[in-house]
This record gives structure tokens, sequence and C-alpha cells, in this order.
């Protein structure tokens, strides 16, 4: 969508948004990316998340837009199908979270939508974390442009490689911020809503060496559940649903 330059108010921001959602130009095939950078808070009184823009008081934040807000702008009464909500704020992880739930609530024509459908929000923190100016943009740019990603052969990016790319990326010890990823109304797999910057079209070693990483992934997830859990799980008393780990090991891939 285009850009709406810097410090937009709240009407501002919310009728332009509108506007471009609700255009006659738009399908249920489209791939909207709406990124939002700015201050960001969360209220005591409420627990809601709410973005500051360009007239909010910080004294009054009852007056504040409530992150929530986006997300019916843009489900609400619109063709799209295949939306992904960039925060980058602090405590964007609550604000995340509470648009994923307010999209949950959308009209039932979504449920004509095809196979490749969801709305989804990509936060720059947990929440209740601050989020350092630009370390959301740099850590995106990296991980969209790693071959760790993804290689030459797909012309999309998995959006969960990207995330998983950000994650590997950061230092435990340092690091003050950690992405969230929330997603609802999915039929399957999230949309490819990124194109891949290194696309040739052509195999290379590299696809073939990624390709066989995520095959041993998953068989190590599906070998952990099936053997490792449940070797080392005993119910609670009386009987539930739940499980409770009864020992633990440290594993090692060596060998």
């Amino acid at each position: 969508m285009p850009v709406l330059g810097l410090d937009p108010t709240k009407d501002q921001l919310l009728s332009k948004l509108r506007e471009f959602c609700t255009s006659p130009q738009r399908r249920p095939d489209d791939y909207v990316a709406v990124h939002f950078a700015g201050h960001g808070e969360v209220r005591e009184a409420t627990g809601e998340h709410v973005l500051l823009t360009a007239e909010t008081n910080p004294a009054d934040l009852a007056s504040a837009l409530r992150t929530e807000e986006l997300a019916r702008v843009l489900t609400d009464e619109t063709p799209l199908r295949r939306i992904l909500l960039m925060l980058d704020t602090c405590d964007s992880g609550s604000g995340g979270a509470q648009a994923a739930a307010r999209a949950v609530t959308t009209d039932p024509s979504w449920k004509d939508a095809g196979r490749e459908r969801g709305f989804v929000v990509l936060s720059s923190t947990q929440p209740y974390q601050l989020a350092e100016p630009g370390a959301f943009t740099r850590a995106f740019t990296e991980a969209v442009h790693s071959v760790a990603t993804a290689g030459t052969l797909p012309d999309r990016l998995p959006l969960e490689a990207v995330v998983d790319v950000m994650y590997g990326r950061q230092d435990p010890e340092t690091s003050t911020q950690q992405v969230v990823l929330d997603a609802v109304r999915l039929t399957g797999r999230l949309p490819a809503f990124l194109p891949n910057p290194r696309f040739s079209g052509t195999s290379t070693g590299i696809d073939a060496m990624l390709q066989l990483w995520a095959e041993q992934r998953t068989l190590r997830e599906e070998e952990f559940r099936r053997e490792l859990l449940t070797m080392h799980q005993e119910p609670f008393e009386p009987p539930t649903s739940c499980w409770k780990v009864k020992s633990f090991r440290r594993w090692s891939r060596e060998g």
C-alpha cells in the first residue's frame, strides 16, 4: 500500500488505510502488507495496546488509536484475504495478539476465500518489551536477504523461515526484544507474502542443503514427540489430558 509519510494523525491513518482496502482495485488474491513503526504502549487501566499517532497526548491514552482498530479497518467488509500487519513498537506483542483476535471476528464472506488466506501479524517485540529503534527493520531485511532463509529456487519466501532466521541471529544474552508471529483465518500454510530476492528458477547446492535440513528437522520433531517425549512423561493423578515430565536428560547429536 502507499506510504503515508511521517507522523500521520489517527484519522489520517485510518481513513487512508480504509480507502486503500475498499478500493474497487482490491482483489481477494492481493497480498497486502502494512508496516507501522512508531510509539506503542499498553494502557494500565484496560490492558489495551494503543498506537501513539501525531496528535496523541501521552497523558491521555484513552483517546489513542487502539491497535486492534487496524484489523477492523483491514478486514471488515473488504475483499482482502491475505494480510500481513507488521508492528514495530514497544509492547507490540500485546498489540499483535489483540489485532489477531479482532480479525477472527471478520464478516462471514471470509468463508468463501480460497486455500491461501490469512491475517498475519509480525510484531517486533514480545509483550512488555521495549523496541530498539531500527532493530526490527535491520533484522527483517537481513533475514529476507539471507541464504539461510531460502536459496534461489523458490520464488517466494516462507514468512516462518524469515522469523526463524531472525531468532537464530539473536544473542539471548544481550537481545532485549524478540519477534512474535500471530496468525488467524488460515486454511493451510501462511500466505506467501514475500518475494525471494535470490530467485532464479534453477536449483543449486544451497537449495538441496536447505531442503535436506528442513526434512531432517521435521523428522527430529516427529521423533521427539513420538519417542522421547512419551518416554519421559507420566500422567497426573487423577487422569487428565495434561502430562508432567518425570525426567530430563541432555541429548547431543554427537556421532
